[in-house]
């Protein structure tokens, strides 16, 4: 047998090529973990970068949904002004004119069909009443049988024989008693053009306040995300905001990488204020009564009972004779000469931008979309890369949605066109102001009235309307004419809201006239505790001092809070909350009112109706199917003495108010099939 020797010289050589295939095996091998490390390493840095982004583009979101947010209640602040001056006008002016027994409590008329004096009353409110206002007159100026009568004046007797003191005393008692009619009638003349005047006056101050700090934040909001850009709620830099956001979010090894690039687009950077929130200007008058005098003529006075004048137009008699007392007593009303000051110029065409243009608030322009667009790139070194690091970007879109700044003025908005287009969202609105300079035109709306709910075709002109508030003189009670004296002046130099100045027979009737209805919560996001959530230590600290109040004297640091506040400490605080809590609308026909439910917190309930997550909050996550519909208006648990500041209170289980927050793609916002404004189109604002 052939034996073979392993140990012989010709083998040696041959020793250990097995090691060679291990060797070249375990490189293959560790090429491919290296290369898997290294992979893996990429992909988890491109996640991990993706993530930061997603957290730093839902932050900005959140940054301009808190804007909107507050944008949608000023503008609600706005709608209640409005409901306040239409409530004052029509309520308020119709007092007198009707009958005593449709003001008597429990009179109400519990229908809403057009009010018998509608015609009448809207031609013109008349406030000269003795059932209404003490310190005026004797006499009522505004019953209805006046609106026919015509007085020729006291004819003066002729005395033949001076000799016989009877002729020269009855002769001075009629002339006395025609002088007493003249100063009367201008004295009524005086304060229905005050009332209708300091009305008006009021409104337009309080929307002129509010339209500057709206103006503030929109132009806020259309600065560029840098550093030295947009701001926050709390005056604070958003871009720092969202790049201390991206840095927090970023993994260890991302972090100790450079970020080559951050950037943050603003969707409405560059654009106009008026491109993506126009106002809704109007033409808007109130009509007083204004009996005009004639020449005494040694008749002893003569005047037409009713005319009709605007807000603002002085009486026809004011430069009568006799119309010194009346003069007096509106110099008594109105000592710094504010009201005066609107009798200047024309009293429905007022210089453009003005702040004292009749505005019934912005309306948004649904083709240009609030969204951010981040970017970011870095740079990840694998383990184990041969060539240096790798470029990593990451993109995101994320915008606010969900809540509402308040309806359009008209039904449709074309895309390109820069105001809504068709007919009138709200049919009693006034006639809206297109182009300045333009003649108004021939519209009774010209005179404002507020709806209720959605559709209201009558407003406060119904039976019920008028006939709301009961006998206002109940219990032989009147208002002053110092209930309502420094109403302007208070709201120009002191902040404290006109409506709190008539504290004891009107501040309930007035609260529940202004308190959240259906027609609100169908068309505005209102917060039940703004002052807290967006004004506190936030907007307080910075956004007067960037507001343009133009004529309006530059307030208090303090931002005026919700109508009813009064300007004091203890007062500081008012909010739709307490407008809920205090207004005691049982006592004055509730149903007029459409209001929310009372008592609080049922009424604070039904202003929840945006968008709801999770069912605690803080909880973001999409809700089990059909759940949803079960929380809006609802909540189980609203916050009392907890530290968390959430938009509509509500802590547990229910829904929400405003905008909340969402991611997009970059897709869906170059989409040229977008449903918007009633028609089909893409965004005027698309990504880059």
């Amino acid at each position: 047998m052939l034996r073979v020797n392993p140990c012989s010289d010709k083998y040696k050589n041959q020793k250990g090529q097995i090691s060679v295939f291990v060797g070249l095996t375990f490189l293959v091998l560790f090429t491919l973990f290296a290369m898997t490390i290294n992979v893996g390493m990429i992909v988890h840095d491109k996640i991990n970068v993706q993530n930061a982004v997603d957290f730093a583009s839902l932050y900005v979101a959140q940054k301009q949904a808190e804007q909107l947010n507050a944008i949608a209640h000023m503008n609600y602040q706005i709608r209640q002004a409005h409901k306040l001056m239409t409530y004052r006008y029509i309520v308020l002016g119709t007092v007198g004119i009707r009958d005593n027994s449709d003001t008597a409590p429990g009179a109400v008329r519990a229908s809403e069909t057009k009010y018998d004096l509608a015609d009448k009353i809207q031609k013109p409110a008349c406030y000269a009443s003795k059932e209404l206002f003490t310190s005026v007159t004797n006499d009522n100026f505004c019953r209805e049988e006046r609106y026919a009568i015509r007085f020729s004046g006291i004819p003066h007797l002729t005395v033949i024989n001076n000799r016989w003191g009877g002729n020269s005393s009855l002769r001075q008692t009629t002339i006395n008693l025609g002088n007493k009619i003249e100063r009367d009638t201008m004295s009524a003349n005086a304060f229905d053009w005050w009332m209708a005047s300091i009305n008006m006056a009021s409104y337009r101050i309080q929307t002129g306040y509010r339209r500057a700090l709206i103006k503030a934040l929109a132009e806020n909001l259309s600065k560029p995300i840098n550093a030295g850009g947009m701001k926050d709620l709390d005056g604070k830099s958003v871009f720092e905001g969202a790049r201390k956001t991206f840095e927090y979010n970023l993994s260890e090894s991302n972090k100790t990488t450079a970020v080559t690039n951050f950037q943050i687009r603003n969707s409405l950077q560059g654009l106009d204020r008026k491109q993506w929130l126009p106002e809704i200007k109007t033409w808007m008058a109130l009509i007083y009564a204004d009996r005009e005098l004639g020449s005494t003529g040694g008749r002893g006075g003569v005047f037409e009972p009713i005319n009709q004048r605007f807000n603002f137009e002085l009486p026809r008699s004011w430069n009568h004779a006799n119309a010194a007392d009346a003069k007096a007593w509106v110099s008594r009303a109105d000592p710094d000469g504010v009201l005066m000051s609107f009798t200047q110029g024309a009293y429905l065409v007022l210089p453009e931008d003005s702040a004292f243009e009749d505005v019934l608030g912005f309306e948004k322009n649904p083709w240009y979309m609030v969204y951010n667009q981040v970017v970011a790139t870095t740079t990840s070194f694998a383990l184990f890369s041969p060539t240096g690091g790798v470029s990593i970007s990451a993109r995101a879109f994320s915008k606010p949605f969900g809540g509402r700044i308040g309806p359009w003025y008209s039904k449709n908005w074309s895309s390109g066109s820069p105001i809504s287009s068709g007919g009138k969202t709200v049919p009693l609105w006034s006639p809206r102001q297109i182009a300045a300079g333009q003649a108004p035109p021939q519209d009774n709306s010209i005179s404002p009235n507020s709806p209720k709910y959605p559709g209201d075709q009558l407003g406060w002109m119904s039976n019920l309307g008028i006939t709301s508030t009961g006998k206002i003189a109940g219990a032989g009670a009147k208002l002053h004419s110092n209930d309502y004296a420094h109403l302007v002046q208070s709201l120009l130099y002191n902040g404290g809201d006109g409506n709190a100045v008539a504290k004891n027979l009107m501040r309930d009737r007035e609260l529940a006239a202004v308190a959240p209805d259906l027609f609100d919560i169908y068309y505005y996001s209102v917060d039940s505790n703004f002052h807290e959530n967006y004004l506190h230590r936030k907007l307080d600290t910075w956004l007067v001092q960037e507001a343009d109040f133009k004529e309006i004297p530059r307030p208090n640091p303090t931002i005026w809070r919700d109508i009813g506040f009064i300007n004091t400490p203890a007062n500081n605080s008012f909010s739709v909350h307490r407008q809920l809590r205090e207004s005691t609308r049982g006592t004055y026909a509730p149903q007029i009112f459409y209001a929310l439910e009372t008592p609080d917190p049922t009424g604070r309930a039904h202003l929840l109706t945006s968008w709801v997550g999770g069912i605690n909050v803080g909880e973001y996550r999409s809700p089990a199917s059909g759940t949803v519909k079960n929380r809006f208006g609802k909540c189980k648990q609203f916050k009392a003495s907890h530290p968390a500041n959430v938009p509509g209170e509500c802590l547990e289980d229910g829904g929400r108010t405003g905008y909340s927050v969402k991611m997009v793609s970059g897709d869906y916002l170059r989409s040229p099939n977008l449903s918007l404004g009633g028609n089909v189109g893409r965004i005027l604002n698309p990504p880059e």
